[in-house]
């Protein structure tokens, strides 16, 4: 009789694979601690997210009450959120754009697109401080790729795809 045909509450359920270091993960928290709470720019960011994101604190840990192992892996998913400080340390980034997504991002543009529209009926071009400021960019500055479809050269896109290949 395979597991599958047994009542789910008769299954046996597989032990969690053990950590390196025969620790539990101790050892692993520690070094997280180090790289993120210790950062010498951000201190503090991986006590600060667990409250945040999963009301723990590192207490709750020594204590007992929180295991080592899931804080582990609440770590490693704190990677996934766009808001988190732990995030933005790994990954690179300013810690100014937390909260700056993909939506924010496009309400931004949109605004700038709609302020050139009425400054071209007002007869007078958008100037860089009219436009909405972005975290870690000075105002005006524009992304690395084309800034609109308008500027966006397809020759030198169809050179760069043919040069590749």
């Amino acid at each position: 009789m395979g597991a599958e045909a047994l009542p789910r509450h008769q299954r046996v359920r597989r032990a969690p694979e053990p950590l390196p270091g025969g620790s539990g993960g101790i050892d692993a928290l520690y070094d997280l601690i180090d790289e993120y709470d210790h950062h010498p720019d951000f201190p503090g960011s991986l006590t600060a997210d667990l409250a945040q994101f999963y009301n723990i604190g590192l207490t709750d840990v020594w204590s007992g009450k929180v295991p080592v192992r899931r804080v582990l892996v609440l770590v490693e998913h704190l990677t996934l959120i766009p808001a988190s400080r732990v995030r933005m340390i790994r990954f690179g980034g300013d810690l100014r754009s937390i909260g700056w997504d993909i939506a924010a991002e496009l309400a931004a543009d949109s605004f700038d697109q709609i302020s050139a529209i009425v400054s071209a009926f007002g007869k007078k071009p958008l100037t860089p401080d009219q436009m909405y400021p972005r975290p870690g960019r000075a105002n005006g500055e524009q992304d690395t790729f084309a800034p609109t479809i308008a500027d966006f050269n397809v020759g030198k896109f169809m050179g760069e795809i043919n040069r590749q290949q």
